[in-house]
């Protein structure tokens, strides 16, 4: 997907590649889904969009609606079907005639672009931001995390190695392309690190120092309400230690009134704007049970200079140090050690680690993608000169 709308950080994270690439001078063109409708074509930011229908039974994103549990499988299986994807964006990707195809999740287009790219024999440099390769739900997680491929999931992760054209990865954090290479994906691809850009509006806040932390300091959670989320341990940990988190940010309304239920002395505030709320408080919580694949919400926290205390899955270390964030990693589903977490940070003796931004080095889209044109044009060079 392309915003609007913006379902999460990885749309964001998307236009802001887009926007890189152009500044960079790059001409881009962006395929995007959509629900139905014919086509339409708009032009954002100097990004030209291309909307097309998608290639399944219906739009299962942004929606509450439950669907029964045989249409759900049956949009699986037809997402693993390389030939409906291409057969949606032949036609369209023929006549841009791209000199590379730059592919993020492609959840939705049953493999189309990865087909195209290969039948055209055009330059791939696919981005990891999610576990969709992997997992119907994209997250890795059933009734807890998963360690192995469940049989739901393993023909996605099969048709994944299946398709894969071959070409440049480009993982967001270490630990999503290590979980990918785990289950057997991208062996032998050339492997590039590229964290999501950060263009916070808002100005670093001038903090206190950790000793001057008070029973007054604010602790904040930023982002969607979900079980993967750690919302629920969160709470109840903050509930222990008797303190108050103030949490913002839209889920199933359902999730939300039980949480508002279970947990009273929590202050929920719904939809805010980002900037303003990480300004209004002292420390952010980011207490994810899912391996977050790098988590935004980290990164723009750091950049602004407020300090975190955040889960030990997934990128979110190497997404708040590689920004100059101050942290301290927690268990998210050990309530005891995060309840003391939580009473050190109210009594001021919680000591926040030092980043080392150095450690996570990351390049830049644009050159990642330049280095794939010149090896593909080389590799075609010397073939023809054979």
């Amino acid at each position: 997907m392309f915003p609007p709308p913006y379902v999460g950080g990885a749309e964001r994270s998307v236009e802001a590649l887009c926007e890189e690439l152009v500044a960079a001078g790059f001409r881009v063109t962006v395929l995007a889904l959509k629900g139905r409708g014919a086509a339409d074509v708009r032009s954002v930011s100097g990004i030209t969009v291309i909307r097309l229908r998608i290639p399944n039974l219906f739009w299962k994103w942004g929606t509450r609606r439950r669907r029964p549990r045989v249409f759900e499988t049956l949009w699986n299986v037809i997402d693993l079907s390389s030939l409906v994807g291409l057969m949606r964006i032949r036609r369209t990707a023929n006549r841009l005639s791209p000199d590379v195809i730059v592919t993020n999740n492609i959840s939705g287009w049953a493999y189309g672009p990865w087909a195209f790219a290969a039948k055209a024999r055009i330059p791939l440099v696919h981005v990891v931001r999610d576990y969709n390769l992997l997992c119907v739900r994209s997250n890795l997680m059933r009734n807890g995390l998963c360690e192995t491929i469940c049989g739901k999931c393993r023909p996605r992760r099969d048709a994944s190695k299946r398709n894969w054209p071959g070409g440049t990865v480009v993982g967001i954090s270490r630990r999503v392309i290590e979980l990918h290479q785990q289950h057997g994906l991208f062996g032998g691809a050339p492997v590039a690190y590229s964290h999501p850009r950060i263009t916070n509006a808002g100005r670093v806040v001038e903090r206190r120092p950790d000793e001057a932390m008070s029973r007054n300091s604010v602790i904040g959670y930023l982002g969607r309400l979900g079980p993967e989320k750690g919302v629920e341990i969160m709470l109840a940990a903050a509930e222990e230690a008797d303190v108050t988190v103030r949490v913002a940010g839209a889920g199933q309304d359902s999730y939300r009134d039980e949480l508002s239920r279970r947990f009273p002395g929590a202050d929920f505030v719904g939809h805010v704007d980002a900037n303003e709320f990480l300004a209004s408080v002292d420390v952010l919580v980011v207490p994810s049970v899912w391996e977050e694949p790098f988590g935004r919400v980290a990164a723009e926290a750091a950049a602004l200079g407020v300090p975190l205390i955040i889960s030990n899955r997934g990128g979110l270390a190497e997404s708040a140090e590689s920004h100059g964030g101050r942290f301290v990693l927690i268990d998210p589903e050990d309530r005891g050690a995060l309840a003391d977490v939580f009473g050190r940070f109210k009594e001021g003796t919680l000591a926040f680690s030092e980043p080392i931004p150095s450690r996570y080095p990351s390049r830049a889209i644009p050159d990642i993608v330049r280095d794939a044109v010149s090896e593909h044009v080389s590799s075609r060079d010397q073939a023809g000169s054979r």
